[in-house]
């Protein structure tokens, strides 16, 4: 069964993609087998792994208002042993799609479950947002990592988010990694 780990946190800028594309890549290359879900309508993890964000017509969106399934959405990268389900800005639409859906928080799980166990990994590069993508993404995973610098302006909100995520399901194991900054 194929491990999902979500990467998380509500402020930008913290290197969740950077280390969710790179952490994909660097276990592909180890002959791990890894799928990407981009779940940030900014696509960035998409465009990072060579994907045209432009020409997306089936991704994260269309998986989470189960339009296809998530194999259907899923595209090969050049990197070896990593595949894609790739983001588009179309993606921020879900929220208020999703809002009057019952167990909205679980569409993600749902469409990820007939694949995880083709994967080793199974990453999920979330939004600087705490909305409705990112609580499927959390619901999805087995574990999730969140970012902080280690700047307390940035840390000290962590504190809600954790509350707020481990009551999503007390199961889960988390992991806070601290950026030192260097001047």
């Amino acid at each position: 069964m194929g491990k999902i780990i979500a990467i998380a946190n509500q402020k930008g800028g913290v290197g969740k993609t950077t280390t969710s594309v790179n952490l994909a890549a660097s276990l592909g290359v180890l002959e791990k087998k890894v799928l990407l879900v981009d779940a940030d309508p900014q696509a960035n993890a998409t465009s990072g792994l060579g994907i045209e964000v432009d020409a997306v017509e089936k991704g994260s969106y269309q998986v989470l208002e189960h339009t296809i399934t998530a194999k259907e959405a899923i595209v090969a990268t050049n990197s070896p042993n990593l595949n894609l389900i790739p983001a588009h800005i179309d993606l921020v639409a879900i929220e208020i799609e999703l809002v009057d859906k019952t167990h909205r928080e679980m569409m993600l799980r749902k469409a990820l479950d007939p694949i995880k166990d083709h994967y080793d990994y199974i990453f999920i590069d979330c939004a600087p947002s705490l909305g409705l993508i990112t609580l499927n993404a959390l619901t999805a995973a087995h574990s999730f990592s969140i970012f902080c610098m280690s700047s307390t302006i940035i840390c000290c909100p962590k504190t809600k988010q954790l509350q707020h995520d481990t009551k999503i399901n007390r199961t889960k194991r988390f992991t806070i990694l601290i950026f030192y900054e260097c001047f």
